[in-house]
């Protein structure tokens, strides 16, 4: 009997020394490290959702360490998922097309801008009056390969692709090609023509939406971590979730936390709360109500890809339902979003 207790008790100190060595600095769970792919030249308030999620914990709640490197070239980022090198990708649906037309197996997971942001720039005391009235005139790119964002455009408002001249004149030189007039129009988004703004220059902004109903970016990842680690997708989107909740709830704090990683991304605050109203926006839509943050709809996608088809854009057709997935939604929304804008109400 005597025995038999000891026997208990030293099962019991046993547990009590795992959970305890569990508890303790050296038995913490080593932490996922995970790159995470922007494709841009410079973070700033259009990505506040991950640099607030970095900044309060919120990668660290979900035992992930992130480091996101910013690459502009327009394919780079969804190669680098591809080929293992990075975990996730911030990329437009059209890289995704051109991806899965490559037999890249990329998936989008996670619909962030929840209408098409592309349009055109000009400078504010341009002739030019809207999308029609760029036939005839030079429009700078930033990279090649984004002419598949331009003639879809264009030709929804009715300008060929013959009537325009596409130029690529560099990802960062875009601004100064259209004040040193070299180009008429350049290509852009709402959050960088925003941006643009704030830093004082003189454009005015022609929205794609008004002709194409096309969604935006998505966090993108591979089909292997779908498949062999679908945990770390709902971990990082959790995380990305909250740090949209938070954005919402105190866009004053928001700027503050990156104006401290990103000096640069700040000019002042008012200039900056107009980039990151816009960038906030984006992102909510009829549908964001009705299923969650990132819904993903099919039908802007098979619209985009039958258009990008049609205009010789793509090498082949892939199944849409395989380049996007709403599995991970449900569970990425399933946090306490009163509780998060509490945090960001009391943020000081």
């Amino acid at each position: 009997m005597r025995g038999e207790r000891m026997k208990r008790l030293c099962t019991v100190l046993v547990a009590l020394v795992l959970v305890l060595s569990a508890c303790s600095p050296t038995g913490q769970r080593k932490m996922d490290e995970i790159t995470f792919v922007i494709p841009v030249s410079e973070m700033g308030l259009p990505y506040a959702e991950f640099v607030v999620a970095d900044e309060l914990g919120y990668f660290a709640e979900e035992n992930l360490k992130v480091r996101v490197e910013l690459q502009p070239g327009l394919t780079d980022g969804i190669k680098a998922v591809a080929a293992g090198a990075a975990q996730f990708v911030f990329p437009a649906p059209n890289v995704v097309m051109i991806g899965r037309s490559k037999d890249l197996p990329i998936v989008t997971v996670f619909g962030s801008v929840q209408r098409y942001q592309f349009g055109f720039a000009t400078l504010a005391d341009s002739p030019i009056s809207g999308i029609p009235a760029l036939k005839g005139k030079t429009i700078g790119l930033p990279v090649a390969g984004t002419e598949t964002i331009v003639i879809p455009i264009a030709r929804a408002a009715g300008v060929a692709e013959n009537d325009i001249k596409l130029e690529i004149v560099g990802f960062d030189a875009r601004p100064v090609a259209l004040t040193q007039k070299r180009v008429d129009a350049v290509l852009t988004w709402d959050t960088e023509f925003a941006t643009w703004q704030a830093k004082g220059l003189a454009l005015k902004f022609f929205p794609g939406y008004e002709y194409l109903d096309y969604v935006g970016n998505g966090i993108a990842t591979s089909e292997k971590i779908i498949k062999e680690n679908p945990d770390l997708v709902r971990r990082f989107l959790r995380a990305t979730v909250k740090g949209m909740i938070f954005e919402e709830a105190n866009p004053q704090a928001t700027v503050a936390i990156v104006k401290k990683r990103y000096p640069e991304a700040v000019q002042d605050e008012a200039s900056a709360l107009a980039v990151l109203d816009a960038a906030i926006r984006r992102t909510r839509s009829t549908y964001t109500q009705q299923h969650g943050l990132g819904w993903l709809r099919p039908e802007p996608w098979q619209k985009q890809q039958a258009d990008m088809l049609a205009l010789n854009l793509l090498d082949k057709a892939t199944d849409v339902q395989a380049m996007i997935t709403n599995q991970f939604i449900a569970d990425a929304n399933r946090v306490d979003k009163e509780k998060i804008a509490k945090q960001a109400r009391e943020y000081k």
